[in-house]
């Protein structure tokens, strides 16, 4: 089921297929056993999902292994337990010939993408975009992997919630290389992001990011029309929202699409995010062409829960600032003076300002404190140093005067010493 995939990307996918509720059971067992005996072939079972693999296979007494490898074999290693940057620093290490370049590149791309890294992939990206690759001069496996590397690039956004940049990179990626589209019309010899999958998130970003008064023209770009067979499931989709067939596509939208998104380590990430868009999407145009609505009518439409109706809409005026009001079964259009809400937002400004002012007002009055508080201290131990300097000279002259009054002949003698230069004898 899994066995055409390989390394760490075989290991997610296996222990995602064994977390999805809605895969069988004798599917996750035999996807188990075969990922324990694929890391027990190469040699490498310190997997950070070891224990649910074995638990789920069944097996007993299953033996560990950690052999040692190097090169690429020891960075497949790394990755497989979850050491994505040491993993790249090791491929990073190897010396590779210029005619494998982009080979190369795109195992770093697989790693960055696995670890998240999303901010490697950019600076990567932008790297690719200011060296444009002269494809005349390279290898056909390297034209081929430099085209999968940047439909991968092109994916991460998606991956990260970017649904207009997926769109827009990979309709741009489109414009420059039209042979892109062979890499998605066929099979990867060892895929990492399939081309389903890859085909899926571009759907998905392009039914998100393009705005309902542009799905007609959209609809008739001349890749859509030239390529109707890769892109038929788009070209459905902006069908039935052009027609404002809005259950019938939210019906594919939730039972075919959902399906496959939740099969995929990769889709399922963004899935959720991607269906609540989609249905605030269609709130807010129903809002847009009338002055009230009734939610029972747009869950009659939709078929979606009044509940989740009324939750959503309710956040969508919150969070959008929305002239409408909630009330019971109906949403209606409450227009408002552009000055209505100058008020509560003045208040609101005045009371932040006041509580800065009286932090810094706080502030200022402990420096006023500390300063006050070193001056006192300051003119004391002036005070104090001036007092013990009278003492010490009081002390000083008492003793000169009690030396002099006590001074006996002998000493005068001693200074009148006839035998002193200092003086001299009369007659």
């Amino acid at each position: 089921m899994l066995k055409h995939f390989h390394g760490a990307t075989y290991i997610e996918r296996v222990h995602h297929l064994i977390l999805n509720e809605n895969s069988p059971q004798d599917s996750k067992q035999q996807c188990a056993t075969d990922a324990v005996s694929y890391l027990q072939d190469i040699g490498f079972t310190k997997s950070p999902y070891w224990d649910i693999l074995v638990s789920t296979s069944g097996m007993h007494n299953v033996k560990e292994c950690e052999e040692q490898a190097v090169g690429e074999a020891l960075a497949i290693q790394k990755a497989i337990a979850h050491k994505y940057t040491e993993a790249i620093s090791t491929l990073e290490a190897l010396n590779v010939s210029p005619l494998k370049y982009y080979e190369y590149l795109e195992k770093i791309v697989r790693l960055l993408v696995l670890a998240k890294n999303y901010k490697g992939l950019e600076e990567l990206d932008y790297r690719l975009n200011a060296l444009p690759a002269n494809y005349d001069s390279m290898r056909p496996e390297e034209i081929q992997a430099l085209r999968r590397l940047k439909l991968i690039i092109c994916s991460s956004f998606y991956l990260r919630g970017g649904y207009f940049s997926c769109c827009k990179s990979f309709f741009k990626l489109l414009d420059s290389d039209a042979d892109v589209l062979r890499i998605l019309s066929e099979e990867q010899p060892d895929p990492f992001i399939t081309n389903g999958e890859v085909i899926l998130m571009i759907t998905i970003s392009t039914i998100l990011a393009i705005p309902f008064d542009n799905y007609d023209d959209f609809l008739h770009l001349q890749h859509l029309e030239e390529h109707k067979q890769i892109f038929s499931r788009l070209i459905d989709c902006l069908k039935l929202l052009i027609n404002t067939s809005f259950g019938r596509f939210l019906d594919l939208w939730n039972e075919e699409f959902d399906k496959q998104c939740k099969q995929s380590m990769f889709l399922s990430q963004r899935w959720s995010s991607a269906k609540y868009m989609m249905r605030c999407k269609i709130y807010f145009f129903y809002l847009r062409i009338s002055n009230k609505v009734e939610i029972s009518y747009l869950s009659r439409t939709l078929h979606i829960e009044v509940e989740l109706i009324e939750r959503e809409i309710e956040h969508l005026i919150k969070s959008a600032h929305l002239n409408f009001e909630l009330n019971g079964d109906l949403v209606t259009y409450s227009p408002k003076h552009y000055l209505q809400d100058v008020a509560p937002r003045l208040k609101k400004n005045q009371e932040l300002l006041e509580k800065k002012l009286e932090v810094r007002r706080l502030r200022n009055q402990q420096l006023k404190d500390v300063v006050q508080e070193m001056i006192v201290k300051n003119n004391e131990q002036r005070v104090e140093k001036d007092s013990t300097t009278n003492e010490s000279l009081i002390y000083h002259a008492s003793r000169y005067r009690s030396s002099t009054d006590n001074m006996d002949l002998d000493e005068i003698n001693d200074i009148s010493d006839p035998e002193s230069g200092t003086f001299e004898i009369g007659n």
